[in-house]
């Protein structure tokens, strides 16, 4: 997804870059027919050449910021939901290895009872006897 979005970034930038040579091509043709009129304007021409340019650079500025923090907004989802995942299963491991210390103290309560109960049958038979 990540390669995909900076594909797609770079291929917009790419077509801007193509737009921006289109308008420099526009505005050299302009100003070589301009050369023929008064230099006023050629002047004019320029400058307007000059504030279309700044419009569409300061348009692609824009795409790029929001472009990057919708890039920023999924890979800080990605790392919520990735944390998210990795709480959760150190929470299952918690509950696994608390079951298995229950287990084994259950098992170590249930042998020594055993070990009790045979003691005193050991005493019943030895005073019985």
């Amino acid at each position: 997804a990540r390669a995909e979005a900076e594909r797609r970034a770079r291929e917009m930038e790419e077509a801007r870059q193509r737009e921006l040579a289109a308008k420099r091509a526009e505005m050299e043709a302009r100003v070589k027919a301009a050369d023929s009129a008064t230099a006023e304007e050629a002047q004019r021409a320029r400058d307007e050449f000059e504030r279309e340019l700044a419009a569409q650079e300061a348009a692609a500025q824009d795409e790029r910021r929001r472009q990057k923090e919708k890039l920023e907004k999924r890979l800080a989802a990605r790392r919520a939901k990735a944390a998210r995942a990795l709480k959760r299963k150190q929470e299952e491991e918690r509950e696994e290895q608390a079951k298995a210390q229950a287990a084994e103290l259950k098992a170590l309560a249930a042998a020594r009872a055993a070990e009790q109960e045979k003691e005193a049958l050991k005493e019943a038979l030895a005073g019985g006897g």
